[in-house]
């Protein structure tokens, strides 16, 4: 190129060095301003940055030091300090002085540091002081407890001789005010410690001392002991009370160095505030001379780039103008005269690099009016050929476009000669328009590697009258003889009508498309075979069952193709089978390629020809491996546990029915043994359940290697197995099985992260046994013997008892007997009145139930409550009870009768979670009856049970209103703390002591002693079981006047109390003129 215009070349070189010299300008420019900015921001920036580093890295260390120092400070006021800290806080002190560099900065730390110094010995001072306190404030307590020892002894030793002891509740209560003065300072000294204390008034605390001191002055001893420990309590109150005062002196001296400590730590923040000041004010100055550079280096760059500009504009127009617009001119009029054929080309001719283009112009045109001549002659002898061959010729200038079009071209598509132009457009407007893409890109692949062979496309075009002509082009490049292309470059080529052609393929391709859709639309495979059992045809799915693609099939067998000798001799039966007998057969084949291993169910079908004759048979293979294994899989889930893999239930029944009539035929024995997992629920909440699954497996596995074979291991769900162990000579035989099965399941079992162990309680029978019995009964005997091991300790075996069992399902009987009389109501109650031999009032009545038995008649209590135990249902009687005594109080009420009622109450119904919200809702039934109308009895050994929960439960009864006594007292074994705890206002002496009351002075010893802890209880007791008038007296000799028993009257219907009651006389005082009620 450059030796062609070496004139524009040089010129252009010039200007592009001018250009390069222009920006080498610009960028030194810009170079020399960011020098000067990143000098300036070298020098200041490390700096300034440093400084702010520092600062913020002081802020930090000033504020953690103060919240040490805070927390030290309210630590030495609650807790023993912890003297390393206190050296830690010191070290850091010392440490951050060496950091400072500013000189005001370090005057103000050196007076925060002695601040804190003086703040932290203050801290140590105050903490010893506290310790103090608190030990002569534990010592004083434990003294207290002393005192209150003494005096309770010696109050149950004047009661039980029947001494006054007023003197000695003084003592108690004198006492108790001391203990709760004492507790009061000490919450006092907790709410108002650290700060408030310095706040508070320093005379309150102290006068509560000095009136604690004055309190125990007024203590009358009554025995040395006591005299000894009030004497030391006395100097206890004396130190507390100097402690006490040292104690506040020492914490204002805190306060003050606290205040201190705060001043110095704002004179510190204040400097550090400075010094940022002056960091930002440095910083200021930076940014304004930063600005200032950016803006005059900018002014610099916009005068240079626009004078380089303007420079750059006025070189290029002037080349434009003089070395290419003028001569290209020239150039361009030469070649429209070459091209409109005109034949004065002789124009003067430039002697630059222009001119040598006029010259070369010049001569190509010369050759191209040679061939044209030569192609006008040869089209003229090929349109005769093709006029023979009813092909349509065309003949396309690749550099011109234009396209010679003959006449039978024309006429294919029904148009005469002059309608058509030649010109490209004419063939690009009739051909169909989604092809045109498609048949221009064909033909540049062909230009851009053109060969020998003829280029060649099939499609369609527009006939005049509307429809579609289909049309084969072939084509090649024109050549001239000695194989050169032509010039001007041309594609020459015919257009075959193909119409027909393409209408007959389109229908067989229809009807052969249709044909495999169905076949390739169905999953089955579908074959033909003539009767020698060669395929004649075979679907193309073939492949996924084989290796083999479906042409290799064809004409030949089964035993050609290699397949195994099991499925050719298949084959050959089938296919022979169903030519013999011309009716469909069916049969089921396994085949093996690279999906593995298939079951095919194989259907025969005979076809017949008009004659009669099975010309070849048609086979429908269907693939039915998924059906089989889901049939497998469903048989399997059926009869085996899904996480172990052993037997369930349902095969288990099965096996045992087998292994029954087994030992039956051979006369041996059968054991059946139940096995629970003890603490299976532990790991499962622990680890979680899939842990819980791991060592389910692992422990099914170990409990079978303890079987024999043949023996059966079956999992019934959860963590409960059933083992079947048969072929035993005696009972005793299976115990050593037994023994190795508790062993292998109390083995760890381990995991990554977990050691996991549970143990088993089985439950072993035998069959068969001297009755008749099933499978059932067999598992639900082991499963009972299996429930005995769980009460009695777990991890060990138990044999089912039958004597046992019969003594269960009568127990059991009896408890739903109960059910049914309660559902169809049996049970009634009736009333025992409780009276006052004193005054002959009748003070109460207990309610006692009754069943009235459709057989055995009236029953006692005793009769049969003694079957429910802790059984649910005595739960559910007990509140029946408490429901149908106060419907009973409001029908009395009704009539004028105002009577309370006393319930029992069992010790299941009492712990029960529900029972006092449904003792409000049987309150809440009867709005009528008074809550104080009702009084619950319960036994002193339900009470003794579980004492922290019967408090609380009977607390809430007498939030309700409900009054509380104790039953058969003296039968149990409590204690005065027992009494002391449970809110109890009736004593209630049991009948054995009052029986032997005349004749054994040690039952009168015991009821005397029950009266004097009733009085120093303030207890009301009534005495059960009077039967005799003497008996009466003796109890109002010791001064119990409250009884009930059969002299007074035996439990009595509900109809027959008013009666009574109008016609009650005390037999022990006389007849009184008018029963009195208590309510």
């Amino acid at each position: 190129m450059t030796r062609l215009f070496p004139s524009i070349a040089s010129k252009l070189i010039l200007l592009a060095v001018l250009i390069i010299f222009s920006f080498t300008a610009i960028t030194s420019v810009t170079g020399v301003s960011f020098y000067r900015v990143e000098a300036l921001l070298t020098q200041v920036v490390s700096d300034e940055v440093s400084g702010v580093i520092s600062n913020a890295q002081l802020g930090r260390q000033v504020s953690s030091l103060l919240s040490d120092i805070d927390s030290l400070s309210r630590q030495c006021s609650s807790s023993n300090l912890n003297m390393s800290e206190i050296s830690a806080v010191n070290s850091n002190l010392s440490e951050l002085a060496n950091h400072l560099t500013d000189p005001v900065l370090m005057d103000s730390f050196s007076e925060f540091r002695m601040a804190a110094d003086t703040l932290l010995k203050q801290c140590v001072l105050q903490n010893q002081e506290l310790q103090a306190l608190r030990d002569i404030e534990q010592l004083t307590e434990r003294n207290l407890t002393r005192l209150e020892h003494f005096i309770g002894e010696t109050l149950i030793q004047q009661t039980l001789t029947g001494k006054t002891t007023a003197h000695l509740d003084q003592l108690m209560v004198l006492v108790a005010g001391l203990r709760e003065s004492l507790l009061s300072l000490s919450k006092q000294m907790a709410e108002q410690i650290l700060f408030e204390i310095a706040q508070s008034p320093k005379g309150n605390i102290v006068s509560q001392v000095d009136d604690m001191a004055l309190r125990l002055q007024t203590l009358t001893a009554s025995t040395d002991d006591i005299a000894g420990v009030s004497e030391t309590l006395s100097a206890n109150i004396v130190a507390y009370r100097n402690r006490l005062l040292s104690y506040i002196t020492t914490h204002g001296h805190l306060n003050d160095a606290v205040l201190a400590l705060h001043d110095a730590e704002q004179a510190v923040l204040s400097g550090m505030e400075r010094l940022d000041a002056d960091t930002f004010r440095r910083s200021a100055v930076v940014r304004s001379d930063i600005e200032n550079i950016i803006q005059s280096t900018r002014a610099q760059l916009v005068g240079l780039s626009l004078g380089i500009a303007l420079v750059t504009l006025v070189l290029v127009i002037r080349l434009n103008r003089r070395s290419i617009q003028k001569p290209l001119d020239d150039v361009l009029q030469l070649i429209q005269a070459i091209k409109g054929g005109r034949g004065d080309t002789s124009g003067p001719i430039r002697s630059d690099e222009w001119g040598i283009i006029q010259a070369q112009l010049l001569e190509m045109s010369d050759e191209l009016q040679s061939s044209y001549q030569e192609v006008v002659t040869g089209r003229e002898r090929l349109e005769i050929a093709m006029r023979g061959a009813n092909d349509g010729l065309w003949d396309w200038n690749l550099e011109s476009d234009e396209v010679y079009y003959s006449p039978r071209w024309k006429s294919m598509l029904g148009y005469a000669d002059h309608e058509l132009e030649s010109k490209l457009d004419t063939w690009a407007h009739l051909v169909d328009q989604d092809q045109v893409d498609m048949i221009l890109m064909k033909v540049e692949e062909y230009l851009a590697a053109p060969s020998d062979s003829a280029f060649r496309v099939e499609f369609r075009m527009r006939h005049k009258e509307g429809y579609w002509v289909e049309i084969l082009s072939r084509a090649q490049l024109a050549r001239d003889e000695e194989g050169r292309e032509s010039s001007p470059r041309r594609l020459v080529g015919t257009h075959v009508d193909i119409t027909a052609r393409k209408l007959a393929e389109d229908v067989l391709k229809q009807s052969e498309l249709e044909q495999r859709s169905l076949i390739a639309a169905l999953p089955d495979i579908i074959m033909r075979f003539d009767i020698k059992g060669r395929h004649l045809f075979i679907s193309e799915n073939i492949n996924v069952v084989t290796v083999l693609e479906a042409e290799q099939y064809i004409g030949k067998t089964h035993r050609e193709l290699g397949f195994n000798e099991g499925l050719c001799q298949e084959f050959e039966s089938s296919i022979a089978h169903t030519f013999s007998k011309a009716e469909p057969y069916e049969t089921e084949v396994q085949m093996r390629g690279p999906a593995g291993e298939k079951i095919f169910n194989l259907k025969l079908t005979p076809d017949m020809s008009e004659d009669g004759e099975v010309r070849t048979v048609l086979a429908v293979a269907r693939d039915i491996t998924l059906l089989k294994k889901h049939q497998q899989q469903l048989e399997h889930i059926a009869h085996y546990d899904v996480l172990t893999g052993l037997p369930n239930r349902i095969l288990l029944a099965d096996r045992l029915q087998q292994a029954m009539m087994q030992c039956l035929r051979r006369g041996t024995k059968l054991s059946i043994v139940y096995i629970d997992l003890d603490g299976f629920k532990e790991v499962n909440d622990t680890y979680g359940h899939d842990v819980g699954d791991r060592l389910l497996q692992t422990v099914s596995i170990r409990m079978q290697t303890a079987l024999r074979d043949g023996d059966t291991l079956a999992r019934l769900g959860g963590d409960e197995f059933v083992a079947v162990i048969g072929d035993l000579q005696t009972n005793q035989s299976c115990e050593e099985i037994l023994q190795r099965i508790l062993h292998e399941v109390g083995r760890d079992v381990r995991g990554d992260k977990y050691v996991a162990r549970v143990g088993a309680s089985l439950g072993v029978t035998f069959y068969p046994q001297d009755e008749e019995i099933d499978a059932d009964q067999l598992l639900r005997q082991a499963d009972q013997a299996m429930y005995q091991v769980k009460l009695s300790g777990k991890n060990h075996f138990h044999i089912f008892d039958m004597a046992q069992d019969r003594a269960l399902r009568g127990s059991h009987e009896i408890i739903e007997r109960i059910r049914t009389g309660l559902s169809k109501e049996e049970f009634e109650l009736y009333y025992q009145p409780k009276v006052n031999m004193q005054t002959g009032a009748v003070v109460g009545v207990e309610a006692l139930i009754r069943w009235d038995h459709p057989e055995l008649g009236l029953m006692c209590p005793d009769d049969f409550l003694p079957a429910i135990g802790d059984h649910p249902l005595g739960i559910e009687l007990g509140h029946w009870v408490i429901c149908h005594a106060l419907e009973q109080v409001a029908q009395w009420q009704e009539k004028g009768l105002f009577l309370p009622v006393s319930v029992n109450v069992s010790a299941e119904l009492l712990q029960h979670s529900d029972f006092v919200r449904s003792l409000k809702v049987a309150l809440d039934a009867w709005p009528q009856v008074s809550p104080h109308q009702l009084e619950l009895e319960i036994l002193e050994t339900a009470a003794l049970d579980d004492i922290l929960h019967t408090s609380m439960t009977l607390n809430s009864c007498l939030d309700l209103g409900v009054s509380v006594a104790i039953d058969d007292f003296g039968t149990g074994y409590s204690s005065l703390t027992y009494l002391k705890s449970l809110p109890v206002s009736t004593l209630k002496i049991d009948q054995s002591f009052v029986l032997g009351l005349i004749d054994n002075p040690d039952d009168l010893a015991i009821l005397e002693g029950i009266m004097g802890l009733a009085k120093a209880f303030q207890l009301k007791v009534i005495a059960e079981g009077v039967e005799s008038i003497d008996h009466g007296h003796f109890l109002m000799d010791i001064g119990c006047e409250l009884a009930q028993g059969y002299i007074i009257s035996k439990p009595l219907p509900a109809g027959q109390l008013p009666q009574w009651v109008h016609h009650w006389c005390s037999p022990f005082r006389g007849r009184s003129s008018l029963y009195e009620t208590e309510s």
